[in-house]
């Protein structure tokens, strides 16, 4: 008796881990599998902002998160609503987050923003 009970319990294990647990679709729904699309995200280049322009001297200071701070002899890039206006050359001194640039081509004004391209 004890071993009929032992083996109706261990089929009763065996058919229920044999079922599939995915939902399957009914032949006649017309909703398609969903896929999973890739999420690409892109490289964060360095990025930074313009603190204060000396025209006259033809410098920047711009400052970036203190781990993004650009090596001296560095170009950059500076885009105002999305467009390209200057370009800059780290020159220094750095001191935390901040930089100093000279200013290469275009016309850089504060606010802007500086990456590299």
């Amino acid at each position: 008796m004890q071993q009929s009970i032992l083996l109706i319990c261990a089929g009763v294990f065996l058919l229920m881990g044999c079922r599939s647990h995915a939902p399957s679709a009914s032949p006649g729904s017309s909703r398609a599998p969903s896929r999973e699309v890739p999420v690409i995200t892109p490289a964060t280049p360095i990025g930074g902002k313009v603190l204060f322009v000396d025209r006259p001297a033809r410098f920047a200071v711009i400052t970036f998160s203190i781990t993004d701070v650009p090596q001296n002899g560095q170009r950059l890039s500076v885009y105002r609503k999305g467009l390209k206006v200057g370009e800059l050359k780290v020159t220094g001194p750095r001191e935390e987050s901040n930089t100093v640039a000279d200013i290469v081509a275009g016309e850089v004004q504060p606010n802007d923003e500086v990456r590299e391209d």
